[in-house]
């Protein structure tokens, strides 16, 4: 998961076979990039989210 010139990308393994799964369930998933720190709603509730579990 890495090109000439870019950075490898972190857990990599794991990213691959979430794909793999994704392509099995027969929907369309979209992802869209969203910057941080930009007071965007739903990334600020994802951040929470995640800040939670990290915790736990």
């Amino acid at each position: 998961m890495d090109a000439p010139g870019r950075e490898e990308v972190a857990n990599a393994d794991l990213i691959q076979e979430i794909l793999e799964l994704v392509d099995t369930c027969g929907s369309d998933i979209y992802y869209e990039y969203v910057p941080g720190h930009l007071d965007i709603p739903g990334n600020i509730a994802a951040h929470n989210l995640a800040q939670r579990g990290a915790r736990s």
